[in-house]
């Protein structure tokens, strides 16, 4: 659906949406359904973390038994490797990768206000290193800014400059999605943040990557309004110093055997070898946009052209 309040409820409320297949797209729901179940049965279906199977799943009111997963892989062979704190200890850098549009604005404005509220209250300095651009990237001069809190716009970074750049800036790093992997095959310590489809009006619960369950890279948050007296972001900030160096080695531990290519390359050739299911076993109507998908597509183009 592609009006945000619409997509917002449509991500959170998986078994709404489940029968508002049923009743405006009966037909659709149910070839993509026996697709599923096909592939499934000939070992074509995997799932890249536990958040998709599960909405995936209960959408489409399917039954998988022993469902396979796949997560998202990211090379880690030859990279630098950062263990401890970095040297500058007369501020908190964090850092902040990813695109500016879309689902991920509304985390950063909201670790942006936590941060300078933080900053403000216990009186450290910190920086915020913005990485990315994006038709929103105009918000930034929106936010938060004061004596002890400072954004810095970065621009976009690659390759061996993205990597030099958080290697020698990064006490911690705040990402989703491959992002996140970014910061912590180089043993960053990684707060993996989550998506949002509206303004975060509450305290939202901050939390490691090293924690995340079924190999997530980050979910949908169920709750805008969040709680009144959550403190994780605050706890991590303050233990910085302290367990840069515990956090940096679980963050790397887990990156490599969590999303490392190395350790999930042989599980790829073998499911590949596994299945005889083909691209071109996929009905073309499936993958073909509808309506919806054909709007949303149009007013996101309006939208970056606009910006």
């Amino acid at each position: 659906v592609p009006l945000p309040p619409a997509h917002d409820a449509q991500v959170r409320h998986p078994r709404a949406n489940r029968w508002i297949l049923r009743l405006l797209l009966p037909r659709y729901a149910w070839r993509l359904r026996s697709l599923l179940e096909r592939m499934h049965a000939e070992s074509a279906l995997f799932f890249m973390d536990g958040a998709t199977m599960a909405s995936t799943t209960e959408r489409l009111g399917l039954r998988l038994e022993a469902p396979r997963m796949l997560p998202v892989v990211l090379e880690t062979a030859g990279r630098r490797r950062r263990t401890g704190a970095t040297d500058a200890t007369d501020r908190l850098r964090v850092v902040w990768l990813g695109r500016l549009a879309d689902f991920k604005m509304p985390t950063l404005v909201h670790l942006a206000e936590r941060l300078a509220a933080w900053a403000a209250e216990s009186g450290t300095a910190v920086e915020l290193h913005v990485i990315g651009r994006g038709p929103e990237a105009a918000r930034l001069r929106t936010l938060p800014r004061h004596d002890r809190f400072t954004i810095i716009e970065v621009g976009e970074r690659t390759g061996d400059a993205l990597a030099d750049y958080l290697v020698t800036h990064a006490d911690l790093l705040a990402g989703m999605g491959t992002s996140a992997l970014e910061g912590a095959a180089l043993g960053i310590p990684t707060v993996l943040l989550h998506i949002a489809y509206g303004p975060l009006t509450g305290r939202h619960r901050f939390g490691w990557l090293f924690d995340a369950p079924g190999y997530s890279l980050g979910d949908v948050i169920p709750d805008l309004a969040g709680g009144s007296t959550d403190r994780s972001l605050e706890t991590i900030l303050e233990g910085y110093r302290a367990s840069a160096a515990e956090w940096s080695d679980r963050t790397h531990t887990y990156c490599l055997s969590s999303h490392g290519i190395e350790r999930w390359a042989g599980p790829f050739l073998e499911a590949v070898d596994g299945t005889h299911f083909r691209w071109s076993d996929l009905p073309p109507a499936l993958y073909q946009p509808g309506v919806f998908r054909r709007t949303y597509q149009l007013m996101r183009h309006a939208r970056r052209k606009a910006g």
